[in-house]
């Protein structure tokens, strides 16, 4: 269970993570001037010990001391090799520091602030979130024979538990959030971040970034998946993918794709974004600094409905 500030605003809220202590001897390791610094760009994005110390202008070796002094207090996500050597990347998640002297009030009635993000978690999601309203398109395919294919949408009706799910972290969302593919506009493509429900072949939307995006369908080979990270092709129809990119129409916006090569396969990718969120925040396995994935679907239970991935890159 993760602990949170909530700052309402006019507008809407900010969550904060925050982490409590009952004993004031706990917070000892962090209450030194570059520690504090330390956590403060850990907090901005993931860094190596190298890099920390150029920023903070101290000694390399000052600031190795420093960090496992911290070692409760950052988190080690990813490590890379610069120049023979191994960098680590560590991240500060917690934002905030409590030191409690009584128990807080238990309350039963705050089902509207349910489901909170972590600081990770967030930063996947905040083209599309921004301080609790749900700023964004969510346009899924048409069900009537339309496109290059003629083709008719079996997976729109996915969308429902996405947005659910997206709705969960938002105080309020913008009118009219959801449209189908036949309906976008070109002021919708260029004035918001966009979330893309279906394949090339039933979104019409989908199809014209499917050339831009680092793991695409192959149209001319049965809609087969292929992986621009790996090289790797998924010819399952079961398969999915995850890609959060640039709004090619508007570089300030992004776009969210959850596609598959056949309907279970965007039932896949839904899935996955619902139940790990945090695993896409880190990247393609090949190619970490793509937040592109590729999973399969899993019917876990055997009732004939998917309801668990895997990871395949």
């Amino acid at each position: 269970m993760k602990d949170f500030i909530l700052h309402i605003e006019n507008d809407g809220f900010k969550t904060v993570p925050v982490k409590i202590f009952s004993d004031p001897n706990k917070l000892k390791p962090i209450i030194h001037p570059i520690r504090w610094k330390i956590l403060k760009k850990l907090a901005e994005s993931p860094k190596y010990s190298k890099e920390l110390a150029i920023e903070l202008g101290e000694n390399e070796q000052t600031i190795y001391y420093h960090m496992s002094k911290l070692k409760d207090f950052i988190r080690l996500i990813k490590t890379e090799e610069r120049k023979g050597a191994i960098a680590k990347y560590y991240t500060a998640e917690i934002l905030a520091y409590a030191l409690e002297t009584k128990a807080p009030q238990k309350f039963s009635n705050l089902a509207t602030f349910k489901h909170f993000l972590s600081l990770q978690e967030g930063h996947y999601l905040s083209p599309f979130l921004e301080n609790g309203i749900f700023n964004a398109k969510i346009i899924i395919g048409s069900p009537d024979p339309h496109g290059a294919f003629r083709s008719q949408s079996r997976d729109g009706h996915f969308a429902i538990d996405l947005a659910l799910f997206l709705g969960s972290f938002c105080f309020k969302t913008i009118p009219l959030t959801q449209k189908l593919d036949t309906e976008a506009t070109e002021i919708d493509l260029k004035n918001f971040s966009l979330v893309l429900v279906g394949g090339p072949v039933t979104n019409t939307i989908t199809y014209k970034l499917n050339k831009k995006i680092p793991i695409y369908f192959d149209l001319s080979r049965q809609n087969i998946i292929v992986s621009k990270l790996s090289g790797k092709e998924y010819y399952e129809d079961r398969v999915g993918i995850i890609i959060r990119m640039k709004n090619p129409y508007n570089k300030k916006k992004d776009v969210l794709i959850l596609a598959g090569k056949r309907h279970w396969g965007t039932r896949a990718a839904v899935v996955a974004i619902i139940k790990y969120l945090d695993k896409l925040q880190r990247g393609n396995l090949y190619s970490p600094k793509h937040l592109a994935n590729v999973v399969v679907g899993i019917d876990e239970d055997s009732d004939g409905i998917i309801d668990e991935v895997e990871f395949l890159e």
